[in-house]
């Protein structure tokens, strides 16, 4: 039988990693003017992939303009093959919905250009999420192409069934050996250069080529750039070098057709490939085998076709295994600001902009669609693989800042603009133009009490003092007074300079009330007491009802809660219904770090430092019955710097003996009624070349930790799985999450909710700890001899203070009784206070209060208007593991709804009835719902 060998042409391009982003497009300039004068002229040369993004044809006629019209032939004629993403997102620091969103935007944008790669080619993630099968058969995408990276033991065969969380199934390739570069390292780079890659003479031979490099200070750190290059068939080895290639896929199911993957990071069109694939057949003729210049889509259907009714193995949930390197297991921490950044512009556009501005449109706005448009991209351009994690050079991590800057000024615009409708339109008719009144809008779809910080100015001539808070029902809300003070601020009109407003400023505490899902409430201030404002002596004092939270300096206590501050800073959890007390909680340790950006790499005499050895100043502030905070401060004494051996054992491994204070401050927030504790730590680092965790003494022994994913909730075992020699990377220890982490013993559980960590450990009993960051060194891993180094460049040692919201939680049972899943959404989605007035006129067609839309029964991850018309898009999933009745209610009747898939097309007609839709949603299932009103 004919062996057949198909060769695909690929680059794997960093859009910034190595370089920014101008001096990336450059060189992407020069390779896309080379390829295209290829594709222009040469018909043996068949088909060149592009990475499986599309966001580089933008970048390109940035700078080409001209070449628009040659770009579209070629990927109307598949030779070039672009999509299905937008940008190669980095998996595991995004959401779920970033995700699609990806997918969503790239499809668009193959659409303008006449084809899509309908692939799932992602021959960048670091580990590939439970729940990629359904997303992308979301897109219509049923093969994906996995790597780093599939255990050969959990898939012996190349080729296997991958099955999602939910059971979504897809067929999936991990490769052979050397994966997407087995073909170019293995066989072309040899065939050309007549060395070896993987050999010591694979080497720069000085005055080969011309060679080019900067010798000022700075610019000497860049690399060296060979000005000419030479290629030329080496034809004494090619048999030898073919076969290599040919039989590095022998796990592939299918022996006689084999992929032959030709490309890796940055590489070019090469030229020369056809006529060296004419020549490696000549010397291949007695071994039966034909190499032939192939697409992916080509080898796509070939795959499809002979393996249709094979019994393949099917493996499930992520792909995400060892070695760590494999699947750069630590990067999830490193340039910890980015990280924070990225997550909150992502709630910030997808949980509270989109929504809101759909409930502008239900109010007859205009769906701001080209603001909204305009903070996605902002948003995907910051999320591309390498430039999320921060592993990459000063400027694009500012690059990287500045575009989620930017995602998020546009967010807070359009959120500030449907909330000043509101406020403008709701009815004066329950007012006097001198009330002053707060709009308290929630972006959530779902009811909501809280208890809230508010600042609100009273107008100065009515002297007020003190104040009750009540809603528009008369209910007098509970609130308590925290301070006054003075001030002027300008009130701003387009129309005239600012006028200067004198006012008292109050800060308070409100329980809010139930404030209706997916809308807003009015609430109304009554003054309680008035002032003489010149008076100098004996002020109102204030009274206490003794109902404080706060007992002493150290301990506050609620309906559900006791919390004990300990000397050292740390704090116990006593949960009041089941008597169950944790260990000490919120220590730091301080590990030695001598890795990379991707690889944590403790030194061989690491020193490990822990907080639970220092004394905290500690004390109260705002004691109230709503909300009481204890406040710690303390030096964290950890070794300055670490001393890092080259290649792991050439020099000294370990801490220094100089010593430096990191500064900790941290704030304990217990709320009336609240299942949790806040927690607000500051911590200014001084220290490099190390890792810094915090973590919580729960005594709750688990044999795994559920942790908050893509539209699920993963379970993973407490400790990385053993390779075949029984022992286990301990680096696999540390784990994804988004949202929250939970450990339980099925009567008693701990969980720590927050949107800024994305990365815990649960592998030692009866103790979590989540990752606060990683400070390390600034050096790029070019190729793995020899990496692109930046002294001078310290932004990845985070000499500087870094902020982190959190939330502890003890409770009964599993994360889902104890509705983690809530608590990380209601944090995630805070509630919006406004203060506003009405005017002598009294319009309005607004109530006081109003729902314009609300998810029962499932979580929610977009409420948004549809892509292309005028609908509204609602994406909800089921993470828990029995079916759910959902529900989806609107503030009017429904006129027409669809399930759609995430591309927006739809597949079958809803029922519903009168303003509802009823839906059934199984375990770990994503609905995405088009509706018209």
């Amino acid at each position: 039988m004919d062996k057949k060998g198909y060769v695909i042409t690929h680059t794997h391009w960093d859009r910034e990693w190595r370089y920014p982003i101008w001096e990336s497009r450059i060189y992407l300039a020069e390779m896309l003017d080379e390829l295209l004068d290829v594709l222009d002229t040469r018909s043996d040369y068949v088909s060149f992939l592009f990475d499986g993004q599309s966001v580089f044809l933008e970048d390109y006629l940035m700078i080409r303009p001209e070449n628009k019209e040659r770009l579209e032939k070629h990927i109307r004629d598949r030779r070039l093959l672009i999509g299905p993403w937008y940008t190669l997102p980095d998996l595991y620091p995004v959401s779920g919905e970033s995700l699609v969103r990806n997918l969503l935007k790239g499809d668009q944008v193959c659409a303008r250009y006449g084809h899509k790669l309908n692939v799932g080619y992602e021959s960048f993630g670091w580990g590939q999420p439970s729940q990629f099968p359904q997303i992308y058969k979301g897109f219509c995408i049923d093969l994906v192409i996995v790597a780093k990276r599939v255990n050969e033991r959990k898939a012996p065969e190349s080729e296997f069934i991958w099955e999602g969380k939910d059971g979504t199934q897809v067929l999936a390739s991990r490769l052979g050996e050397d994966a997407r570069a087995n073909f170019y390292m293995n066989t072309y780079m040899e065939a050309m250069s007549g060395r070896a890659y993987k050999s010591d003479e694979f080497r720069y031979d000085y005055g080969n080529t011309r060679l080019y490099h900067r010798a000022d200070k700075t610019g000497s750190e860049q690399d060296f750039f060979m000005l000419s290059h030479r290629e030329e068939v080496h034809e004494e080895k090619l048999k030898e070098l073919a076969l290599y290639s040919w039989n590095a896929m022998n796990a592939s199911r299918l022996k006689n057709d084999r992929v032959l993957m030709d490309g890796s990071d940055s590489t070019c069109a090469q030229t020369r490939l056809p006529e060296l694939i004419d020549k490696i057949n000549e010397v291949l003729k007695e071994e039966g085998i034909t190499l032939s210049h192939t697409n992916m889509e080509d080898y796509a259907a070939i795959l499809k076709e002979k393996l249709a009714g094979e019994d393949l193995r099917v493996i499930k949930g992520e792909l995400r295994d060892g070695p760590a390197p494999s699947v750069s297991a630590n990067a999830l921490m490193t340039r910890y600001p980015v990280k924070k950044k990225n997550k909150s512009a992502e709630s910030i556009l997808m949980d509270m902009a989109e929504p809101l501005s759909v409930a502008g449109v239900l109010m007859g706005m205009n769906y701001d669609r080209n603001y909204l448009n305009r903070a996605r991209d902002y948003l995907l351009g910051s999320q591309s693989h390498d430039s999320i994690n921060g592993v990459v050079q000063e400027k694009t991590v500012r690059d990287v800042m500045y575009r989620l800057d930017q995602c998020t000024e546009l967010s807070e615009c359009v959120n500030d603009q449907v909330i000043r409708y509101i406020a403008s339109n709701i009815s004066g008719a329950d007012f006097q133009k001198e009330d002053i009144l707060v709009l308290l809008v929630n972006p959530l779809p779902a009811k909501r009490n809280e208890v809230v910080e508010l600042v609100i100015n009273t107008p100065e001539e009515q002297n007020i003092w003190d104040f009750d808070v009540y809603s528009m029902d008369g209910k007098k809300l509970e609130s308590a007074h925290i301070s006054r003070k003075e001030t002027v601020t300008p009130a701003v009109s387009r129309h005239t300079r600012p006028e200067p407003f004198y006012a008292d400023r109050h800060e308070l505490i409100l329980e809010t009330g139930e404030i209706p899902a997916g809308g807003y409430k009015t609430v109304k201030l009554v003054p309680r007491q008035k002032f003489a404002r010149k008076q100098k002596f004996w002020p109102a004092t204030r009274m206490s009802d003794g109902r404080e939270l706060g007992i002493g300096a150290c301990v506050m206590e609620n309906k559900y809660l006791r919390a004990s501050v300990q000397p050292n800073g740390t704090v116990k959890l006593l949960d009041k219904e089941t008597g169950f007390e944790t260990g000490e909680l919120n220590y730091l340790e301080s590990g030695g770090d001598i890795g990379d950006y991707w690889i944590h790499y403790p030194p061989y005499h690491d020193q490990i430092f822990s907080s639970r050895g220092t004394s905290a100043d500690i004390w109260m502030e705002e004691n109230t019955p709503l909300q009481t905070s204890i406040c710690v401060s303390y030096k964290f004494r950890v070794p300055a710097f670490s001393l890092r051996p080259e290649a792991g054992i050439q020099g000294e491994s370990k801490r220094s003996s100089e010593m430096t204070d990191l500064l900790v401050a941290i704030r304990y927030i217990l709320k009336k009624d609240a299942k949790k504790l806040d927690v607000i730590l500051k911590v200014r680092n001084t220290a490099k070349d190390h890792r810094l965790s915090v973590n919580f003494n729960a005594d709750v022994i688990a044999e795994g930790a559920s942790a908050g994913g893509h539209f699920c909730v993963d379970y993973r075992n407490a400790a990385a799985d053993k390779e075949e020699n029984g022992l286990r990377y301990t680096e696999m220890d540390k784990l994804p999450m988004q949202g929250f982490v939970d450990i339980s013993d099925g009567n008693k559980g701990f969980g720590v909710v927050s949107q800024e960590f994305i990365e815990y450990d649960a592998s030692r009993k009866g103790i979590l700890s989540c990752t606060l960051f990683r400070a390390v060194r600034n050096m790029i891993c070019t190729e793995f001899r020899s990496g692109s180094s930046y002294p001078s460049q310290e932004g990845g040692q985070l000499q500087e203070e870094m902020e982190y919201r959190y939330g502890l939680m003890v409770h009964r049972g599993s994360w889902e009784e104890a509705g983690l899943q809530e608590e990380s959404r209601r944090q995630r989605i805070p509630v919006l206070p406004v203060q506003f007035s009405t005017d002598y006129e009294n319009t309005g067609f607004l109530p006081n209060e109003k729902s314009f839309f609300e998810v029962k029964g499932a979580q929610a991850s977009c409420i948004k208007m549809g892509e292309d018309r005028d609908v509204i898009i609602l994406r909800i999933y089921n993470p828990c593991t029995e079916t759910k009745e959902a529900a989806l209610i609107f503030d009017r009747p429904v006129k027409e709804a669809y399930l759609v898939n995430m591309k927006e097309e739809r597949i079958t007609d809803l029922t519903y009835e009168g303003t509802a839709l009823n839906l059934e949603l199984g375990p770990d299932k994503i609905m995405t719902v088009e509706v018209k009103l």
